[in-house]
């Protein structure tokens, strides 16, 4: 069972294909034609690619990684990532410089709409992709794009290390002047108090406070540099597009808090152990380590509380958050340093007021001159570092290939965007055949004519389009025509088994769907059988049967029903052979009151009496009540139905009323059809038997 239904909707799905063929193949050609313009008549765009190659820590030269205070303090690069310089490589300032060297009529936004950013999967390769009308323009562009962003990032990498620069020139200059004035003051004291020397225990207390004190300036000097370098990044940080609530969610967490509060524990506990061991004693690089990873597990923690944010975050404002954390949390530790240095250089001096006053007074001018000198060869140390690391801080993103002019246009893909219209040019057809058969409530084949209707279709009359071949003549005998006009007679009979039907009512469901034609011809049909037939034309409000069969109107139906003229001399004879007809006559004024009436009950019976089939034209069943009058008197009815014109709710209206009048409807036909080939309808192989042999050949 389910190969035939299979096949059944197979066939189903064939046939709709067939009868909205023209939507499918029309929708086809308007997209194919559509695309095939646009595509031809579009702009032809060229595509350009350079290949950066960008690093998560800025490349640096050998020695760099020893300088841990400019490491942290000056490498703004370190943190960025892939992503950053993906959103970056498309900036402001990159795309104006572009524009400028290569003189561009083109703004900022328009440039941005052609360039566009690509990182390799797992690579720290990004591809600048610029698109052009020009393709020499489009290598160009995405050249300088390249270019330009190497420079731009080399000169923000060591925009710290120079800010960091001019901070140090003017803590030198001013140590330089204090450490003057101190040797000068040292001097003069001991040519006047002819003082030669401390001795060896008070040098050595000297030397340890000396030392101290260099450390608590160093530690000054750092926490300054990290300051003003957070402050950098808090301006930086301000300027993106990042909620307030957000930032303060990430700076008060209390994991950073607690990461904050060891980090300045240990640098306090390392102040503490410099009152007695070395910076290169074991115990120091001890807390050294602890001081490192604490550092790093600041920073890690910070990345891991933005990623587990809900909202996504501007990886540029990411990497500024972080770097501005992390540059906060050493500032604060670097102070904590500094305050516990200055308690062990209280603790060391104070070993010194026991000294005699000309004694006390040198060791303090020794000691000044000592610390001056100590804290400006660590400031000239630092200066020649800042120097040394601004000249050698190198961009984190570099050239890797320039981009090449291309042969060939990326855009239109011609062959692309045919294929495309093709596909969809199909589907587009197949959709609206579909739509157009959803919402199409014609009646379009037999079998929607039956299941519609729940009544037998009699037969199916194919369509004539030369109007002067509808009606059938001798020598459209062994027509298509003619054929399926017989197979409604023979059909006819089989309806009538048991009583024979001698009057008949031809109707349908509104007008023009050629039931005066069928009338006629079914009464020629069934004359040429021997058949003695009368048509009848009960349509008083448009009668057409006269004019089919090439006579007046001027006496008729009407006549007889008024009692002007008896039946007798109203009935005319035709030029077919059994066959005779009734017109008409004048239309009435009340067409339903004259059908419905005595005198026409008795019409029919004496009309019976004179014929062995009397046919009866009559006004569409869904529209006047003519029909349903009518039908309640004879012996049966047909509806005629016109392909692809009569609506299924006009048609059931007309079996609806026929049936309330209690008339007997045998059937249906289904008129005008049309013959498609491959079809299964049989008038189709009545075509191909029946038309002439010199057509067949």
């Amino acid at each position: 069972m389910e190969p035939a239904h299979d096949e059944f909707e197979l066939r189903s799905f064939l046939l709709v294909l067939r009868r909205r063929r023209w939507i499918v193949l029309e929708s086809f050609a308007v997209t194919v034609v559509v695309v095939a313009l646009g595509t031809w008549l579009q702009t032809p765009l060229y595509e350009a690619k350079a290949l950066l190659l960008v690093e998560t820590t800025a490349p640096t030269a050998r020695g760099y990684e020893e300088m841990p205070v400019l490491a942290a303090a000056l490498d703004i690069s370190r943190a960025r990532s892939v992503e950053t310089h993906k959103r970056l490589v498309k900036s402001r300032p990159v795309l104006e410089k572009a524009i400028a060297s290569l003189k561009l009529s083109k703004t900022v936004a328009e440039l941005a709409q052609g360039v566009e950013v690509e990182t390799f999967r797992d690579t720290d390769v990004l591809e600048v992709k610029v698109q052009d009308e020009d393709a020499a323009a489009a290598a160009d562009i995405a050249n300088a794009i390249a270019t330009f962003y190497v420079e731009e990032s080399q000169s923000y990498s060591r925009e710290a290390a120079r800010s960091a620069g001019t901070f140090l020139e003017g803590q030198i200059e001013t140590v330089r002047s204090e450490l003057r004035q101190a040797e000068d003051s040292l001097e003069k004291f001991k040519r006047e108090q002819s003082i030669a020397d401390l001795t060896e225990e008070t040098k050595a207390t000297i030397d340890h406070l000396a030392n101290l004190e260099a450390l608590q300036a160093e530690a000054e000097a750092d926490a300054r540099a990290a300051e003003q370098r957070a402050a950098q990044l808090r301006t930086e940080l301000e300027r993106q597009p990042v909620t307030e609530d957000y930032s303060r969610t990430v700076q008060n967490n209390p994991v950073l808090v607690s990461l904050e509060e060891q980090l300045a524990g240990l640098e306090i506990q390392r102040a503490g152990l410099l009152e007695d061991y070395t910076q290169e004693s074991p115990e120091v690089r001890a807390v050294d380590a602890r001081i490192t990873r604490a550092s790093t597990e600041l920073g890690s923690q910070v990345g891991t509380i933005l990623g587990q944010m809900e909202q996504r975050v501007n990886p540029v404002y990411q990497t500024l958050l972080t770097s501005t954390v992390q540059q906060d949390a050493e500032a604060r530790a670097l102070r904590k340093r500094e305050g516990a240095l200055l308690g062990s250089v209280s603790k060391v001096a104070a070993r010194l007021t026991g000294l005699p006053s000309k004694e006390a007074e040198l060791a303090r001018l020794t000691r000044a001159t000592k610390v001056g000198d100590s804290v400006y060869t660590l400031l000239l140390e630092k200066m020649h570092e800042v120097r040394l690391a601004e000249s050698m801080q190198l961009s984190n993103a570099r050239v890797w290939e320039n981009a090449a002019a291309p042969k060939a246009p990326v855009k239109p893909r011609k062959m692309l965007n045919m294929a495309l219209a093709v596909v969809f040019g199909a589907l587009l057809g197949l959709l609206l055949a579909a739509l157009t058969e959803y919402l199409d409530d014609t009646i379009n084949d037999p079998e929607e004519a039956k299941r519609t209707l729940q009544i037998p279709v009699m037969g199916v009359v194919p369509l004539v389009r030369e109007q002067g071949e509808q009606i059938l003549t001798e020598a459209s005998t062994r027509s298509a025509l003619a054929e399926a006009y017989r197979l409604i007679r023979s059909n006819i009979g089989f309806a009538a088994v048991d009583k024979p039907i001698k009057t008949l009512l031809i109707t349908s469901a509104s007008q023009l769907e050629g039931k005066s034609t069928t009338a006629v011809n079914l009464g020629i049909i069934m004359a040429q059988q021997e058949t003695k037939v009368i048509i009848v034309d009960t349509d008083l409000r448009r009668p057409s049967v006269h004019k089919m069969l090439g006579a007046e109107n001027d006496r008729g139906l009407t006549n007889v029903l008024v009692g002007e003229m008896p039946l007798a001399d109203v009935v005319q004879q035709t030029q077919v052979e059994n066959l005779s007809f009734l017109a008409a006559g004048p239309i009435p004024p009340n067409p339903a009151e004259l059908l419905g009436s005595r005198r026409a009950a008795e019409l029919l019976m004496q009309l019976a009496q004179m014929a062995d089939m009397v046919i009866f034209d009559s006004p569409p069943a869904a529209m006047v009540a003519d029909a349903a009058i009518l039908g309640a008197q004879l012996d049966a009815s047909l509806l005629v139905l016109e392909q692809n014109r009569t609506r299924e709710p006009l048609a059931v209206m007309a079996k609806e009323r026929l049936e309330a009048a209690h008339a007997t409807l045998v059937g249906c036909i289904l008129n005008k059809a049309v013959a498609m080939p491959g079809g299964y309808y049989y008038y189709y192989y009545y075509y191909d038997y029946y038309r002439p042999e010199e057509e067949a050949a």
